[in-house]
């Protein structure tokens, strides 16, 4: 998309901080203006919005029309947003129940600080995705499953820091700490960011 391309650089914005601004994966950004993806509509109204244009100033006469919304069956028949509920519910699940293991080792906690990154970094990558597929119905359980797997993470970084204290380490004496930590300022800068937009 040519007049993406041109509306962002008018703003003098890169592909990566207006797929920030909007919530995005920069490879989304690149991927659209490139047209070797094409976007939905929710996707597009983020971008305009970010940069101050109206959605039908992206499309100059005779450029590709909007994919249309999914509809209800489409929605129902591709059940993503459940896939994404079960398996957010499912990990919460399973990690809270390693969290609370007593014997829970420092490795091991510092590997479920890293794995809960790793979960959130996707999901927020995704998420535009997994709510334009859900339906109605789901968004209250996804909401909730969203809730649970951060409450989790949360719990993660806290034992993370217990373990820590109980060994009476130095930061600077656990690479993969300080490591983890610049990890939960991105996840926070990234919600931060997307809150904002």
């Amino acid at each position: 998309m040519e007049e993406l391309r041109r509306l962002r650089k008018a703003r003098g914005l890169s592909q990566a901080k207006l797929a920030v601004l909007a919530g995005l994966d920069p490879s989304t950004v690149s991927q659209i203006e490139t047209g070797a993806r094409r976007a939905n509509t929710r996707t597009l109204e983020k971008l305009a919005a970010v940069l101050g244009a109206d959605l039908a100033d992206l499309f100059p006469k005779g450029q590709a029309p909007l994919l249309p919304e999914p509809s209800e069956e489409q929605k129902a028949a591709h059940n993503f947003a459940g896939q994404w509920i079960e398996y957010l519910n499912g990990t919460a699940e399973h990690w809270g129940k390693q969290i609370a293991d007593p014997d829970l080792e420092l490795d091991d906690a510092l590997e479920l600080s890293t794995l809960s990154f790793n979960l959130a970094m996707l999901y927020l990558m995704e998420e535009d995705l997994v709510r334009a597929w859900c339906d109605p119905e789901k968004e209250s359980a996804l909401d909730a499953a969203e809730e649970r797997i951060e409450q989790i993470g949360e719990l993660i970084n806290r034992r993370v820091d217990e373990k820590v204290r109980e060994r009476n380490l130095e930061l600077q004496a656990i690479p993969d700490l300080t490591k983890i930590r610049k990890q939960r300022e991105q996840i926070a800068d990234l919600k931060q960011l997307r809150a904002n937009a």
